[in-house]
C-alpha cells in the first residue's frame, strides 16, 4: 500500500516503533477514496468542535467576569471552581464587561 501511494515504508512504520507486528502493516482493504472521505468527516467534526470550544470559552469568560464584578465569588473561589489560576482570571476579566443577565438574581 505504501509503494502504491508513493509513500516511504520507513516513514510509514516509524510511528509504530522499532518492531512493528505484521498486523500493523496489513492493508485495511479500504479504497483511498473512503480514507479521504473519513478524513474529510473528521476535519469537519474538528472544525465544529473548535467552534464549540470557542463559544464555551466565551461563556466562561462572561461568567467569570460577571461573578467577579458582582462579588458573587472572590478570585480564589473562582480559581477553585474554574481550575484556572487566580492571576489568570484577573488577567482574563480585566476591563471585560459581561453581558447583562449572565448571572440570574
Amino acid at each position: 500500500m505504501c509503494i502504491r501511494d508513493s509513500f516511504s515504508t520507513a516513514t510509514a512504520i516509524a510511528p509504530m516503533g522499532p518492531d512493528p507486528s505484521s498486523e500493523d502493516l496489513l492493508p485495511s482493504g479500504v479504497p483511498p477514496e473512503q480514507h479521504l472521505a473519513a478524513i474529510g468527516r473528521l476535519k469537519s467534526e474538528l472544525a465544529a468542535l473548535e467552534q464549540t470550544k470557542a463559544a464555551l470559552k466565551g461563556k466562561r469568560l462572561n461568567l467569570l467576569a460577571a461573578a467577579r464584578r458582582l462579588g458573587v465569588l472572590d478570585d480564589y473561589e473562582l480559581a477553585a471552581l474554574s481550575g484556572l489560576q487566580r492571576e489568570t482570571i484577573r488577567k482574563m476579566t480585566w476591563g471585560f464587561q459581561p453581558d447583562s443577565g449572565v448571572i440570574p438574581a
